[in-house]
């Protein structure tokens, strides 16, 4: 029973992605890394905005 319990520690349900960062007008890149266990780790890199003039 410990175990079952501890097996769901180690694992959790991937969140569904509900928003694109385009529809709120940002820019944005797709990028993906590697973990060391060989599964690719996506995501998106948004830069911050460019600073305004003083």
């Amino acid at each position: 029973m410990l175990e079952a319990i501890a097996d769901r520690f180690s694992t959790s349900p991937r969140s569904p992605v509900l928003h694109y960062p385009a529809e709120h007008g940002l820019d944005f890149e797709d990028v993906t890394f590697p973990s060391e266990d060989g599964i690719p780790l996506e995501g998106w890199f948004v830069p911050p905005p460019a600073p305004t003039g003083s």
